[in-house]
């Protein structure tokens, strides 16, 4: 199996949102590699959006470990994907580290049905100020090929230490 890098994002300072564009539809999967750092004080969570698509048809699964307990959950319909929690100033420098496989986006070409990903995330501040989930979820859009992921915080804006980098597998 072969990867090919498709595009790179970064936090500027001063938007809470970052977005990948004109994704080929041209590989059998998606892979994003990160890391993310928020300026709002406190660690948030971050969450993605398919084709700038705000309606409600997202929904996840996650379960980890999040300020030394545990935590699970689930979001039903919801009008975008939750996929980590990032830190922010208040721990320091510290980045959250991202990775997120993506299956299922090509479904005009050739890939019907919804849209699925799997991501793990975490960051350790301390022991009371943490974060280790596993995340899994879908999109049930309109049965298009995914071209746009736009990646938001819930609060604060995207640190310039965070990136993500997209990559394409081919089936060779």
């Amino acid at each position: 199996m072969a990867m090919q890098h498709i595009g790179s994002v970064s936090g500027t300072g001063s938007s809470a949102i970052m977005t990948l564009t004109s994704v080929p539809n041209t590989y059998e999967t998606l892979l994003l590699r990160g890391v993310g750092h928020s300026t709002n004080a406190a660690s948030v969570e971050a969450y993605m959006r398919f084709n700038s698509d705000s309606g409600y048809v997202y929904d996840n699964l996650r379960g980890g470990r999040k300020d030394g307990a545990t935590f699970t959950g689930n979001g039903a319909n919801g009008s975008m994907n939750h996929f980590a929690y990032i830190p922010g100033t208040d721990q320091g420098s510290v980045l959250a580290q991202i990775e997120m496989d993506i299956a299922g986006y090509r479904a005009a070409a050739d890939q019907p049905g919804v849209c699925g990903f799997f991501s793990k995330s975490n960051f350790m501040y301390d022991g009371s100020d943490n974060a280790q989930m596993i995340w899994t979820g879908w999109y049930d859009g309109s049965n298009v090929d995914i071209t746009t992921i736009s990646f938001h915080l819930s609060s604060g804006n995207w640190g310039t230490s965070s990136k993500f980098d997209l990559y394409g597998r081919t089936g060779e």
